[in-house]
């Protein structure tokens, strides 16, 4: 009896394991809501109050987006976003004459973006925008966001960003190197180049040649 008791029991606590398992590895609800009407955005927070934001005479949505705990508009003057968290508004202003690139990447937890100047994220966890300044003539080429990991490619760099950091990591790509494959996940980047393999994890690079 107390045979058949201890193997119920493991039968018990392995099922557990893999419960739990499975719904670390489940999406997350959409928490934010965005919409727009007669210049003024709506951002419907669940189990909190909507909040509104009232647009200039002059200011136009180009982008609206949302995904599990981050909500973001962008106009011809700012960023915006909100996070389901804090519950309210993040402003950055664009500079004179910055022009946004299209579109935006949204995660559950981080917002990837750039303009023709700069390269931006948010986090849900530092709830603030993070930009860097990009070098004359560099070019953001692709922008990726997966749940805490974001990645933006130029023809010179790639920067990494997670969920807890304050800045972005770059890698700086060789002369003649180009990337052929990326992957992206919860918590880390791959990329393959024509030269080395490239991983962006725990807010670091390492690499390995081929």
């Amino acid at each position: 009896m107390k045979k058949k008791f201890t193997f119920v029991f493991i039968i018990i606590l392995v099922t557990a394991s893999f419960s739990l398992a499975d719904s670390s590895e489940e999406d997350i609800e959409d928490m934010v809501d965005i919409f727009l009407n007669n210049k003024k955005i709506f951002a419907v927070i669940s189990e909190k109050n909507t909040l509104k934001f009232n647009l200039r005479s002059n200011e136009e949505v180009l982008w609206t987006g949302a995904k599990g705990y981050i909500g973001s508009f962008i106009t011809n003057l700012r960023f915006l976003a909100v996070s389901s968290v804090e519950g309210n508004w993040n402003e950055l202003p664009l500079r004179v004459g910055e022009s946004p690139k299209l579109p935006v990447s949204v995660s559950e937890n981080i917002i990837m973006a750039a303009t023709d100047k700069r390269i931006i994220s948010f986090s849900r966890v530092t709830n603030r925008f993070i930009y860097l300044d990009l070098l004359v003539g560099e070019i953001p080429e692709k922008i990726y966001a997966e749940k805490n990991t974001g990645i933006i490619v130029t023809a010179s760099k790639i920067y990494g960003f997670s969920k807890d950091s304050s800045s972005f990591k770059s890698m700086t790509l060789r002369s003649g190197e180009e990337i052929n494959n990326l992957k992206i996940s919860s918590d880390k980047a791959s990329l393959m180049s024509s030269q080395r393999l490239l991983i962006f994890e725990n807010g670091n690079w390492k690499e390995e040649r081929l």
